[in-house]
């Protein structure tokens, strides 16, 4: 039987000399994968099981820190506003972590602070891929537009644009972090905003609903691109990676071009190189979570530059549950695999 959704999230700002842990201890969490009831998982260097991971993120001394911008037309590093606030800790956190509506997938988690973040539900036409703008429209007094008013005012116009599923109850696994590039006021109480994606976040708290303000603030959690499995298997794999899924990619776009056929996407009218050198462009200025070099930085981009062209159901797959770059692009090439080999049979068969 599923658990009831928990309570919305008390929040305790972490204090120095505190250990910030929840009353109850952290005990097995849910997981989709079997294995040893003890997780371990690297740590600044150190393997832990999870309990102490926990517990020594959470009792690391961070300087309290209070940022407010109250506009941000033209403005960038709102997400570095947002990374130097310090870790919050919710009181539920434990029955946070239990519940079952969170789909909380424990071997996912990365060693990145925990903090609230407003996140609006937006239409995946409008969701700006990481390296990439977009143009997002809405009503005044809407929730985005409660979302996009906290983030000017608390994160420097950082803010989780999350997929917008017709029906769907909770928010989805993970979204893209974006910052406000301009805010303008239009016609008939239209408000609209330039958005740039720049991280991808797992949302901790799914059930979070709207406040009193109509805000919503789940507790989210960067993801790293470059994570353990990139440091394990190093640059070199990252390079092969991409190129085998860059050929692919390719061979799938000549085959749309041969077929017709369009339905997952349009991967024929550019390429992932010239889409990944705009997306340099556009994110230069921009630390992206765990990469730390040049090397790293091209296959994370056009690992989200290719996820860009494809249809609407596909990208949303990809941008509802993050992952990091390696198993994004491992991801990529199965599908473009599989596509190429559908397309292949197709137009044999229109040859016959």
């Amino acid at each position: 039987m599923l658990s009831k959704p928990s309570a919305p999230a008390t929040i305790l700002p972490h204090s120095p000399g505190s250990t910030g842990l929840p009353t109850a201890p952290l005990g097995p969490l849910p997981s989709r994968t079997r294995g040893e009831s003890a997780l371990l998982r690297s740590c600044f260097g150190v393997v832990c099981p999870l309990g102490i991971w926990l517990s020594t993120r959470f009792s690391r001394t961070r300087s309290p820190r209070s940022l407010r911008m109250c506009s941000v037309s033209g403005a960038s590093g709102g997400v570095e506003i947002w990374r130097a606030l310090p870790e919050q800790i919710p009181a539920n956190f434990d029955e946070m972590m239990r519940n079952r509506y969170n789909d909380i997938v424990r071997e996912e988690l990365d060693g990145t602070p925990f903090r609230t973040l407003a996140v609006m539900r937006v239409p995946i036409d409008s969701v700006p891929d990481v390296g990439f703008k977009s143009d997002f429209s809405f009503q005044r007094g809407s929730l985005q537009h409660s979302a996009v008013l906290h983030a000017e005012r608390e994160h420097g116009g950082f803010v989780g644009c999350a997929v917008n599923i017709p029906k769907a109850d909770y928010l989805p696994r993970g979204c893209v972090g974006a910052e406000l590039l301009s805010v303008t006021q239009q016609e008939n109480n239209v408000v609209k905003v330039t958005l740039r994606g720049v991280a991808m976040l797992r949302i901790i708290d799914r059930v979070c609903g709207p406040d009193d303000n109509g805000r919503v603030l789940p507790i989210v959690q960067e993801v790293l691109e470059c994570g353990d499995l990139e440091e394990t298997q190093g640059s070199e794999a990252l390079a092969r990676e991409i190129k085998l899924m860059e050929d692919l990619f390719v061979a799938c776009g000549e085959l749309q071009r041969s077929t017709g056929i369009w339905a997952a996407g349009d991967l024929a009218s550019r390429t992932v190189a010239d889409m990944t050198t705009v997306s340099m462009q556009t994110v230069a200025d921009v630390q992206l979570s765990g990469v730390s070099s040049e090397e790293q930085r091209w296959p994370v981009l056009a690992s989200h530059a290719a996820i860009s062209t494809f249809s609407a159901a596909k990208r949303s797959e990809f941008l509802c549950d993050p992952s990091s770059t390696l198993r994004r692009i491992r991801s990529l090439s199965k599908f473009l695999k599989l596509m190429q080999r559908v397309l292949t049979q197709k137009l044999l068969a229109k040859k016959a």
